[in-house]
């Protein structure tokens, strides 16, 4: 969260950190409509909070989505069904404040079948959550600085470790039992995490890339710690894969899941990206711009082309879900195409549907 974005926008001019970054900027119309209603929709979540909703983070547990909310104070974390229609409270996070972030673990990994791992502003502690929910255990503690993001590798370039982002730009490595140790330091204020789920320019599938709210650079970071700035977007907030057969995948959960702070999630199916296979989606946390929604593509030199897609009011910890994601973290939804998922996709529509008139709120 930067409430002072505006004044520093003057610092995104590319070279201006002393790094050759080519990049063709194109400021096409909008592509991306979500769906309506929300998601999870500013009611639900002011339902949780208070009556103040600003959420956060969110991630795919296999049977649910795991979010944060009430921002800057609430250490309260919320869990929904796949439709985003049935909420409720998960646990709270000791001691966290600010940016609640959190992440989901792989199926049957080390750390757990899909626990919850979160993880803020206030310091650099790891707190480990069952699936279900209920009291957390404290996990790791990164050495320097707070945390800001967290994922998981599950290529295996990184040793299928999570990797943490901190406010110092520390990035970490933590392993099934804790174990913390520094992979890079960026000694900048790093946030997004994302893997590439095939070669991305000239970096192998399974690379790991950072983004930097404060630089807007975004990073590759080999898994020998070498670090790399590709290109740079304003305020760069969040980073997700588009999968290069995006169009034959049609799960009803795939897609884009907008953390639209203050106000709700917003969703827009895989389907809308398919002109956008093997891009990466940044989002720029730029309140109200047009467009803070990016897709950017790289060729056999690096050179970047950047897209504006579309816009939410203020993006925070968005996440793309694809089958990909889906097989990670268990069965939860059978594939798309099969009757299974289509009769499962017809239930959670009409769940919500249900769900939101009986409830009456309107974002």
């Amino acid at each position: 969260m930067n409430i002072t974005m505006n004044i520093k926008m003057s610092r995104f001019i590319l070279g201006a950190y002393g790094v050759a970054l080519a990049a063709l900027v194109t400021q096409a119309p909008a592509q991306i409509t979500f769906k309506s209603p929300p998601f999870i929709t500013q009611g639900q979540l002011q339902g949780i909070y208070s009556g103040n909703a600003s959420p956060i983070g969110l991630t795919y547990a296999g049977n649910k989505f795991v979010g944060t909310g009430g921002y800057p104070s609430s250490n309260l974390l919320y869990q929904t069904d796949l439709s985003g229609s049935i909420i409720s409270t998960f646990g709270t996070v000791p001691g966290a404040s600010g940016e609640v972030v959190l992440s989901a673990s792989p199926n049957s990994s080390g750390y757990g079948s899909n626990a919850i791992f979160a993880g803020s502003g206030a310091n650099g502690q790891i707190y480990q959550f069952a699936n279900t929910g209920g009291a957390a255990s404290l996990f790791a503690t990164v050495g320097s600085g707070d945390v800001r993001g967290i994922s998981f590798d599950t290529a295996g370039l990184y040793g299928n470790n999570m990797i943490v982002t901190t406010t110092t730009g520390a990035v970490y490595e933590v392993g099934t039992a804790g174990q913390v140790s520094l992979l890079a330091n960026l000694n900048a204020d790093t946030e997004g995490i994302g893997f590439a789920t095939q070669k991305f320019g000239t970096y192998a599938a399974g690379t790991l890339f950072t983004t930097s709210e404060g630089t807007g650079l975004i990073n590759a970071i080999s898994p020998g710690g070498t670090v790399t700035p590709v290109f740079q977007i304003p305020a760069a907030e969040s980073i997700s894969f588009v999968p290069a057969n995006i169009s034959s995948e049609t799960n009803p959960v795939e897609g884009f899941y907008g953390v639209n702070y203050p106000y709700n999630v917003l969703f827009a199916p895989a389907s809308q990206f398919d002109q956008y296979a093997g891009d990466v989606i940044v989002t720029s946390e730029s309140p109200g711009a047009n467009n803070n929604i990016w897709a950017i593509s790289l060729d056999s030199v690096n050179s970047a082309t950047i897209t504006g897609i579309g816009s939410m009011n203020q993006p925070e910890d968005s996440i793309f879900v694809t089958q990909q994601t889906v097989d990670t973290h268990g069965p939860g939804v059978p594939d798309g195409g099969s009757t299974a998922a289509m009769l499962l996709a017809g239930m959670l529509t009409l769940g919500a549907l249900a769900y939101r008139r009986k409830s009456a709120l309107a974002i």
